[in-house]
């Protein structure tokens, strides 16, 4: 017991106790501040001593997105580039960041090196806090909409991917702000607000769109347009319930989005849609092999420690329980489809599924080239069910929770026997995954029995189980993405991931400034080849040494 209060003295409980019960009066607020810390806290990694950049982003996009900054700081549109060949459009290119608000607005107004640090930061906000957004609009409670965001934020699909590989990491962080729009939209009754909601899911499609025009944009629009036929159809609002009702609530919804998102997004499209009926990619890849996919096999791999595609075990095993738990809340049937209709499309063959899609326009053409990107939607999916299972298992007060045995233990079992696939450094006798990812798995749910245990008076320690609960998956997700970017700055292969300071990676050479002497009288162009060569003399272009010193003093890799 609490020694009573002396007289004509005011008692206050420990200053944990009384930040416990501010965190509980105040669940969004106190939310919303850990996901700030924990982005800080991830993006010291990637920003700290350098910037972490990889093949992509080095040679494609921070040369484009600079170039972007520079002529919109002029007051000019960018509609043509001559740095490149003999000039190539710009505005045109699908990746040049023309149109896309975060490169058009940060590359214009700030200094490269700023301009790519607060790109970095904004994705994985933008993600986390729209996430966190839509688990609330859905009805998870704080802790379980906390879960989802940072299952999703720092997974290893975005978290790795979002330093080198811009086109996946905008899709990633639009997706569920599409959705928020389309669930406010749906359940909005006025029509200036459902307005206002059909435009932010409107801004996100086109962003999308100007983000990754072709096979991202195409499964996210499939995951939005799924969404509203849930919402219309499957799970209506309770005035809604008719056929006929039904059916003009899907066309409205849905054609109010795609109409204001392709057009917001029309004065990037439509050129370039001019500039591929030109090319002599007019109509698509001729004759493509497929190539790619995610077999079944391979499933390990999103709860095993592998880098890109990595869920998160104990995430993997809460989304296992979630449509069991949730049940017909939180959409949980809609993201449960949604993440098995992914990583069933990331299949190498075909299915029913596949045949399906293919009757959609151009989607046989695009999908084939690598069915693994099919997973840039998986994600969401797998995060909101993890975190409606958490929610669950709270507000019932544990009654349920040996749900989540079954899929604890089938997660456990599938990891310790899958053939090893993790790196060497962390080397494990008798089993192939690491002691981290067991560890956490054991230790998150055992920590959300624990919370869902408590009773709800008790603050201090049921926040602090829930504290722990999130920290731990942040933990494990943090671990493995750093272990990615060590296994890669090492790596020979053509992804890999480096700190560099930007301002002196991108600064003249003395090539550069003998060929700015040259060519200043007249127009010139030069080119710069760095090829490696396999075990046999033979060039193998693609797996450029983007960091290594010859090259940059060659001014190759697109440093024009």
């Amino acid at each position: 017991m609490s020694p009573a209060p002396e007289k004509g003295k005011i008692w206050r409980l420990p200053w944990p106790a009384r930040a416990a019960r501010a965190a509980a009066s105040r669940p969004d607020a106190a939310a919303v501040a850990l996901i700030l810390v924990l982005t800080a806290v991830a993006e010291w990694r990637v920003l700290a001593g350098g910037t972490m950049i990889g093949m992509d982003s080095a040679t494609q996009f921070y040369p484009w997105y600079s170039y972007l900054g520079e002529r919109l700081s002029s007051g000019e549109l960018p509609g043509w580039n001559p740095h490149l060949l003999s000039g190539e459009p710009f505005a045109a290119s699908p990746l040049s960041g023309w149109s896309y608000l975060p490169a058009m607005a940060l590359f214009a107004l700030l200094p490269l090196v700023w301009a790519a640090g607060a790109y970095l930061v904004l994705h994985l906000l933008l993600a986390g806090l729209s996430v966190y957004a839509l688990g609330r609009t859905l009805g998870l409670g704080a802790a379980g909409a906390l879960f989802a965001a940072v299952a999703y934020e720092f997974s290893g699909y975005l978290y790795v991917r979002h330093t080198c590989c811009f086109a996946y990491s905008g899709v990633v962080a639009w997706l569920p702000l599409a959705i928020l729009g389309v669930e406010m939209a749906v359940r909005s009754r006025a029509w200036i607000q459902r307005s206002l909601w059909w435009c932010l899911a409107g801004l996100a499609v086109s962003q999308i769109l100007a983000s990754w025009l072709g096979q991202g944009s195409y499964y996210a629009l499939l995951a939005i347009g799924g969404y509203v036929a849930y919402r219309t159809l499957a799970s209506p609002p309770p005035e809604a319930r008719g056929l006929r009702a039904r059916l003009s609530g899907a066309a409205l919804h849905g054609g109010a989005v795609l109409l204001l998102g392709f057009g917001l997004a029309a004065a990037g499209l439509l050129p370039r849609l001019e500039y591929n009926a030109l090319s002599n990619l007019a109509g698509g890849y001729p004759d493509i092999e497929p190539g790619g996919g995610l077999p079944v096999e391979e499933w390990g791999r999103l709860y095993m420690l592998h880098g890109y595609v990595y869920a998160g075990a104990a995430v993997a095993a809460l989304a296992l329980a979630g449509p069991l738990l949730a049940r017909r809340r939180f959409a949980a049937p809609y993201f449960a489809a949604l993440a098995l209709g992914a990583l069933v499309l990331a299949l190498p063959e075909d299915t029913l599924l596949h045949s399906a899609l293919y009757l959609l326009p151009s989607f046989e053409q695009l999908h084939p080239h690598a069915p693994e990107r099919a997973l840039v939607v998986f994600y969401l999916g797998a995060a909101l069910l993890a975190g409606a299972a958490f929610s669950v298992l709270l507000e019932r007060g544990g009654r349920e929770q040996f749900v989540l045995a079954p899929p604890a233990f089938a997660i456990l079992y599938l990891a310790a026997s899958e053939p090893a696939n993790v790196p060497e450094e962390i080397p494990v006798p008798g089993l192939s995954m690491p002691p981290l990812l067991l560890v956490s798995q054991v230790l998150v749910v055992a920590l959300a029995v624990a919370a869902s245990l408590l009773p709800r008076h008790r603050y201090l320690w049921r926040g602090a189980a829930v504290l722990a609960v999130v920290l731990v998956v942040f933990a494990e997700l943090l671990a493995t993405g750093q272990a990615t970017f060590e296994r890669h700055a090492d790596s020979e292969g053509r992804e890999r991931l480096q700190d560099v300071d930007l301002a002196g990676y991108y600064s003249a050479t003395p090539a550069t400034r003998f060929l700015q002497e040259a060519g200043s009288g007249s127009p010139s162009r030069y080119i710069g080849y760095s090829p490696e060569f396999d075990g046999q003399g033979r060039p193998v272009t693609y797996n450029y040494r983007f960091t290594d010193p010859g090259v940059r003093a060659l001014e190759a890799e697109n440093r024009a």
